[in-house]
């Protein structure tokens, strides 16, 4: 009987032992899984940092360009819900070289012709295809491919905000068939109000390619950023 009794409370003693294991090794895996968020957040800063300080000499190369400016993407007027596409995904981690961490959640809707991302979490990131593109009069669902010239030069202008937490946006072309990143440019979302956003993109003409927004790096969950009077120009 005596050794009955001795089994069980060794028995929960082991058991106290384990909960406590367990619950070290949930603290520590949150842990670790905050530092990483931190620090993937401190390096998309400091690649927004990096590229903000690049942005005013694109623009100086680009007005310098002769050409005619042409709209391939108007949503200032109207935005049709089907101009645009989303999906959550996984983010890049810089770090490890890999796609890494949790899934994007979240959803998009257009309403009053502004676009709002919402996130129910920070984890990966949000991805938004614009599905509409129009060239020399035809309707495309992507960019297309040109034999005429071997770069395509854009300038893209909208104006953003965000809700409750800053948001990093990625603005991305990228080729159909290679699956290559062409051009990217990031745009960190710190204010409230309705800030302005110009961007200039160098993207090879030699296969069709895709354009998507990112929402990616969220301080907050739930919380969202917002995109109205999105325009997509190629120059000629």
């Amino acid at each position: 009987m005596i050794t009955f009794y001795v089994i069980i409370i060794s028995l929960g003693a082991l058991g106290a032992i384990c909960a406590v294991l367990i619950a070290t090794v949930l603290h520590l895996s949150r842990k670790l899984a905050k530092q990483s968020y931190q620090l993937q957040h401190g390096l998309q800063n400091l690649r927004y940092e990096m590229n903000t300080k690049l942005y005013p000499l694109e623009k100086s190369f680009y007005t310098q360009i002769h050409g005619s400016e042409e709209i391939v993407y108007d949503g200032r007027a109207f935005v049709d819900a089907n101009d645009f596409t989303g999906n959550g995904a996984l983010a890049w981690d810089y770090v490890a070289h890999r796609f890494a961490g949790g899934k994007g959640e979240g959803s998009h809707e257009i309403k009053d012709n502004v676009i709002t991302v919402s996130r129910s979490n920070t984890a990966g990131r949000y991805e938004l295809y614009l599905k509409h593109f129009v060239f020399d009069g035809v309707n495309c669902s992507t960019v297309p491919a040109s034999t005429s010239q071997d770069i395509r030069r854009f300038r893209l202008t909208c104006e953003v905000k965000k809700q409750n937490a800053s948001h990093s946006l990625r603005f991305v072309f990228k080729g159909e068939d290679s699956k290559e990143v062409l051009d990217e440019k990031d745009y960190v979302v710190f204010n409230p109000d309705w800030e302005k956003v110009e961007l200039h993109f160098w993207v090879s003409a030699k296969e069709a390619s895709i354009f998507r927004i990112d929402d990616l790096c969220v301080l907050e969950a739930p919380s969202a950023v917002q995109i109205r009077n999105l325009v997509l120009m190629e120059k000629k």
